[in-house]
């Protein structure tokens, strides 16, 4: 009996092999959770782009729109492959099955035709991008008339093949006036914007980011600007290929990107891709940069009177000028090891420490001949004016220390350090002060003023910590001109507090 018990139930598994995979094919494995899905990408820096490397490391693939789609994915217990073509070429590929995803899209009804549309994932502002100066003779009060002056003067509009924005009226207008003249196409943005200098198009509507992002990158603020007019704003989708992807697979990347929506991972990476493209184009304008000069000097003149006064030799006074004036960048990149370090990106700080006390050796020198040779009371009052008066160099040792911590903060956007709020004034201290106290310290200073009371590493920890909380809540506005407002206002609530606590003597709290 035995015997034929185990014959049967080795006949029936033998009857069953043959529908094994039918069976593991149901509905707790789907396939379209399994399979790889191809998303294509495009130039659309910051969005979508390459990221160089140094020291011969190869480019990689990065930029928001890709980090929210891995991060999407990954939620979502789905694989995806990134490839690179063109935007018109992608949508096409879409409708016919050949690639599963399009990132950074708007929905329409012709979208919606051939593709699933996923829940926004992010907003995008557009803004008209012209030739600086010619907003002047170009006014309007709707997108209407916006649309009628483009007619009448003959405004050449550049435009993304496939690419529409949020307002109807616009892409009617494009499409209608594509074989015309007045609609130049372009690959991609970037295109766009090299026509825009080279006076091929007369403007083009594009993301307020990517924008500023160009313009940013290739140094041309003051060529291009937003037309004052003009501002569109709608919601970010991925388009899923109804030919290659399921409703079950669009309801995994739903639920997906509505539990990362509010998370901190998802502001982690806004802030990450978005912030240092944002900082660094208000922290690259010609204003910062002068700031930060003069603060770099007035770090290296304060070591020059130091040596000065304490008969220190030419290369002493190198050492104790230069420490201040970069010494807490060089410590601050060591540590998050950055590379290169800030030091070595750009010669213009060491430029600026060398000139400072090549000026301020001659300036010495020149007072002092004029004090032991002449004694008449005018001359020894030009000898007083001839010398670097003190509360001028305070002056701009408040403006360098308030231009170093919002530049600490910065580098701690760059590096990804979380949370921000605690990493973003420690080294906003280590940039403004660490050089000082580094000095200090190779002098032998039994009283290093930083450490023992003086209101000053207190300024650049406190304007840190409000810079790092003030960009976690832009997180989710991104707005350019808000950013810069909030740079400048830490930049001059640092100075302000800083003079205030060389008015008012004021201390640090003591242990």
């Amino acid at each position: 009996m035995v015997i034929k018990k185990i014959f049967r139930i080795c006949l029936l598994q033998l009857l069953c092999l043959p529908f094994l995979p039918f069976a593991l094919s149901g509905s707790d494995t789907d396939p379209g959770k399994l399979r790889t899905l191809n998303a294509g990408w495009n130039t659309w820096d910051p969005y979508q782009y390459l990221e160089e490397s140094y020291a011969g490391e190869p480019s990689r693939l990065t930029g928001l729109d890709i980090q929210l789609t891995r991060a999407i994915m990954r939620q979502a217990g789905q694989d995806v492959l990134f490839k690179r073509i063109p935007w018109d070429q992608n949508l096409k590929e879409l409708q016919i099955g050949q690639c599963d995803i399009l990132m950074g899209a708007l929905s329409t009804p012709e979208r919606e035709k051939y593709a699933y549309v996923s829940q926004p994932y992010r907003k995008e502002i557009n803004v008209l991008y012209i030739r600086r100066g010619e907003e002047k003779w170009l006014r309007f009060a709707s997108v209407h008339e916006m649309l009628v002056n483009f007619k009448v003067t003959g405004f050449r509009l550049g435009a993304v093949r496939g690419f529409v924005v949020s307002t109807r009226e616009i892409n009617e207008y494009i499409r209608n006036y594509q074989k015309t003249p007045l609609i130049v196409p372009a690959e991609n943005q970037s295109e766009n914007f090299r026509n825009l200098l080279e006076g091929k198009i007369d403007g083009f509507i594009v993301d307020r980011v990517v924008g500023a992002t160009m313009a940013w990158r290739q140094q041309k603020q003051k060529l291009v600007t937003e037309h004052p007019d003009y501002l569109d704003t709608g919601q970010i989708h991925l388009l899923l290929s109804k030919k290659s992807c399921s409703p079950e697979t669009l309801a995994r990347i739903n639920k997906a990107i509505i539990e990362l929506e509010d998370s901190e991972k998802n502001a982690k990476i806004v802030r990450d891709y978005m912030f240092p493209v944002l900082l660094g184009i208000t922290l690259e304008q010609p204003w910062f940069l002068i700031i930060d000069i003069i603060g770099t000097s007035a770090f290296a003149i304060s070591g020059l009177l130091l040596a000065r006064k304490e008969r220190y030799s030419i290369f002493g006074a190198m050492v104790l000028g230069a420490l201040p004036a970069f010494g807490g960048g060089v410590i601050r990149d060591l540590m998050i090891n950055r590379n290169p370090i800030g030091l070595m990106r750009s010669p213009i700080y060491l430029y600026t420490v060398l000139a400072t006390l090549a000026g301020g050796y001659f300036m010495i020198r020149l007072t002092e001949y004029i004090t032991n040779k002449h004694r008449t009371r005018q001359q020894r009052g030009l000898a007083h004016h001839l010398f670097i008066r003190w509360r001028w160099v305070e002056l701009f040792d408040a403006m360098g220390l308030s231009a170093f911590a919002i530049i600490g903060v910065v580098i701690a956007v760059e590096a990804r350090c979380d949370p921000l709020w605690l990493w973003g004034p420690l080294l906003a201290v280590i940039t403004g002060v660490g050089g000082g106290i580094i000095r200090d310290t190779i002098r032998s200073d039994h009283y290093i003023s930083s450490l023992k009371g003086e209101f000053y590493p207190e300024v650049a920890l406190i304007w840190g910590l409000l810079f790092s909380m003030f960009l976690q809540w832009q997180t989710t506005r991104l707005d350019p001109d808000e950013i810069f407002i909030g740079v400048v206002g830490c930049f001059c609530g640092g100075v302000l507090t800083r003079l205030a606590g060389i008015h008012f003597r004021l201390k640090g709290p003591m242990f």
